[in-house]
């Protein structure tokens, strides 16, 4: 969710991926399998118009499901330690 107010959410097959796997670990759980992992994202900036900003920052926060609240997974992190390079070399976005 953006301070804006903007929430992005999973593409349709990323969302199938995700609730199959989800299905997995619940059935794994229920039958008594101990369950541990971790989730991985990715986002690829770009630079729309103006050049791009010598500092950002960035938070995401994600949910489960339509009735949960959202959980803060990276807060206030700046956007070039998350990216790994500068934001300099941002690409230009295409459309």
């Amino acid at each position: 969710q953006s301070a804006e107010g903007a929430v992005w959410q999973l593409r349709p097959a990323d969302r199938a991926r995700l609730a199959t796997l989800q299905r997995t670990l619940l059935r794994w759980r229920d039958s008594g399998i101990e369950v541990e992992g971790s989730v991985a994202f990715t986002i690829a900036p770009c630079v729309s118009g103006a050049p791009a900003p010598r500092r950002g920052r960035v938070s995401i926060a994600m949910r489960a499901d339509m009735e949960t609240g959202f959980q803060t997974v990276v807060d206030n992190m700046r956007l070039r330690r998350l990216l790994g390079h500068s934001l300099r070399d941002l690409e230009p976005c295409i459309g």
